[in-house]
């Protein structure tokens, strides 16, 4: 019941968006739309691997190009991605990602070479996203006693949630699949009440992924205790190290421009680019975007700059603050970890994008899961997951849209919340659904 609420809720705020959308173009104030535009079309899967010049240098002279559309083209001939030779020069390179992202793109580059198209391997992302998404659908019906519990209202969230649009509109297969990833990690281990190695497994593969996805090892505690989590905590910890570095090998040996030196320095000219710079600041979720674009949007960036790092530290600690106050003000932290671990996840990365909101599918799914919730930590829960799920981008300031502001305040909000929340109610046991 509570996940088919959440989506009739995201209907609601796409028929809102779209709705305003038509009278934004009716009165004559121009196009508006809730997603990016044709000509940035999967570019986050086509774009960076048509950049491996390596592999797609003789592309433009072969037949099969000609049929290519235009954007692709435009991809090949004039992307923005350098190599190695773009480091000494501060460009954004694609030297930046980890080895097992830098991996995939580069065999990626490889078959788009080989079958003269890149629509193969946007199905194969598609068809890896899609299995992602039937293992978490497998995971939440283990976790529930119903005998045919329904797995639809999941599905509509992992595949027609605005974040979900996103992974698709630029094919961001990556970040998506990470946050399923998580999310059958988060499932598992609330919804079972343990950990088990394929949970375990998730985890590692999403922190490979996206490294900052560490933070969900805090999980294990939660729902083990500390003493039962030195094993496990161990264990993911060491199975995504190892898959970090079979992956680091392996693309070296194909790709030797990638190395730990020429990544380190590739994340460093990102962080000038995309956390230093104006790169990141469009559809970004985190804290620093609160805190950025909100100086930006009322002309105060020039004037306060150096400052705003100081206050991102200082609001990145009041936020753990919060986060540790919740999780220990009651007897029963599961109820509000899944939310709480999200919102670190999600505040703290300097750059999180709005498609990694797409992990909030997991909070949601977790609390659908539990019965005799504390009902204002239940509408805490469900009300700050489902609105990371609406799209909010109605308005624009200097072309940010307040939904990068929007995103880290309702999470804020929520620590705040779950306070009282927490220590006002007595705690009440959760398990799994039966009626």
């Amino acid at each position: 019941m509570l996940l088919e609420q959440a989506c009739w809720l995201l209907a609601l705020g796409f028929a809102l968006n779209a709705g305003y959308a038509a009278l934004h173009y009716s009165f004559g104030f121009g196009e508006a739309y809730f997603l990016p535009g044709p000509e940035d079309r999967f570019s986050d899967l086509v774009k960076v691997a048509l950049s491996f010049k390596d592999y797609t240098a003789g592309l433009a002279a072969t037949s099969e190009f000609q049929a290519w559309p235009a954007v692709y083209k435009d991809y090949l001939l004039h992307n923005p991605y350098r190599g190695i030779e773009g480091l000494a020069t501060g460009r954004l390179t694609h030297l930046h990602h980890p080895p097992l992202s830098q991996l995939s793109f580069t065999l990626c580059a490889m078959l788009i070479t080989f079958g003269k198209s890149a629509t193969g391997v946007l199905w194969l992302w598609f068809g890896l996203y899609a299995a992602g998404v039937a293992w978490l659908a497998k995971t939440y019906r283990k976790c529930t006693t119903e005998k045919r519990p329904s797995v639809v209202p999941l599905l509509i969230l992992c595949f027609a949630s605005y974040p979900a649009l996103l992974v698709f509109a630029r094919a961001n297969y990556h970040a998506g699949f990470a946050s399923i990833l998580i999310a059958v990690f988060l499932v598992s281990c609330f919804g079972q009440r343990k950990v088990s190695w394929p949970a375990i497994l998730a985890l590692a593969l999403a922190m490979n992924f996206r490294p900052v996805a560490l933070v969900f090892v805090l999980a294990i505690p939660l729902v083990v205790g500390w003493r039962r989590s030195v094993v496990p905590v161990l264990a993911a910890i060491a199975l995504a190290g190892a898959i970090l570095l079979a992956a680091l090998v392996a693309e070296n040996a194909i790709y030797p421009d990638y190395d730990l030196h020429s990544f380190l320095q590739g994340l460093d000219n990102y962080r000038k680019l995309y956390i230093v710079g104006p790169n990141g600041d469009a559809g970004n979720a985190s804290l620093w975007a609160l805190i950025k674009n909100g100086a930006r949007m009322s002309g105060t960036l020039a004037f306060y700059h150096d400052e705003l790092y100081r206050l991102f530290i200082a609001l990145s600690i009041f936020a753990i603050f919060l986060s540790w106050r919740s999780l220990q003000a009651g007897t029963n932290p599961t109820q509000a970890g899944p939310l709480v671990l999200v919102t670190l996840y999600v505040l703290l990365s300097p750059v999180c994008a709005e498609y990694h909101l797409l992990v909030c599918v997991a909070p949601l799914a977790i609390l659908s899961l539990q019965q005799n919730a504390a009902p204002l930590e239940a509408k805490v829960v469900f009300w700050a997951s489902v609105l990371m799920l609406v799209p909010k981008n109605y308005i624009f300031v200097d072309g940010l849209s307040v939904q990068t502001l929007l995103n880290p305040l309702v999470l804020l909000i929520a620590l705040l919340l779950l306070q009282p929340a927490r220590q006002a109610e007595p705690e009440k046991d959760s398990g799994a659904i039966t009626r």
